[in-house]
């Protein structure tokens, strides 16, 4: 296994390589995957082509399934909810604002994993932040005024009947 750690400002990802993710892995390689993602908070594995057991059969290696409150999973594979667009969609594709993985749960899932098939040649990308070095990176003085603040995660709105969600599909052709 080979891995690449992030050098940008951003401090964020890690590509790992060499390594076949379609098969059970031993306790040493799922150490140090485990070791690598949580220090990264991303973990980019290229090229890996899964079929949807072998993608869950990964992701098992690293705990069980979280809920999935809103969305509807795949009728074959209850863990893994399919994200498809037509060509003639205008809305803006899902999850296509800032937002943070089912952190409205009361014990949210400690990651989420996405395997993307087909990818278009423009946009379908997904961006990803290291809040946690954001927040190190304040200035004291900032750090201060909102260290005892808390923040309220809620799904209310995207996911009401005329939330974001609700409405994303009214826009197609």
């Amino acid at each position: 296994m080979k891995y690449k750690e992030s050098n940008s400002i951003s401090q964020i990802g890690v590509e790992i390589t060499d390594v076949d993710i379609s098969k059970p892995l031993g306790k040493d390689e799922l150490n140090t995957i485990h070791d690598l993602w949580v220090k990264n908070a991303v973990a980019i594995f290229p090229n890996q082509r899964l079929s949807h057991t072998e993608y869950n059969n990964f992701a098992m290696q690293f705990g069980s399934f979280g809920d999935e409150p809103f969305l509807t999973p795949m009728k074959s594979q209850i863990h893994i909810v399919e994200l498809r667009r037509k060509a003639t969609e205008e809305a803006m594709h899902f999850g296509g604002s800032w937002h943070s993985d089912w952190s409205f749960q009361p014990s949210p899932p400690a990651a989420t994993m996405l395997h993307s098939k087909i990818v278009p040649p423009i946009g379908g990308d997904t961006l990803f932040s290291n809040s946690a070095l954001a927040y190190e990176e304040l200035p004291n003085e900032l750090k201060n005024k909102v260290d005892n603040l808390n923040g309220i995660h809620s799904a209310k709105l995207p996911y009401a009947d005329d939330g974001f969600y609700a409405l994303e599909n009214k826009k197609e052709q």
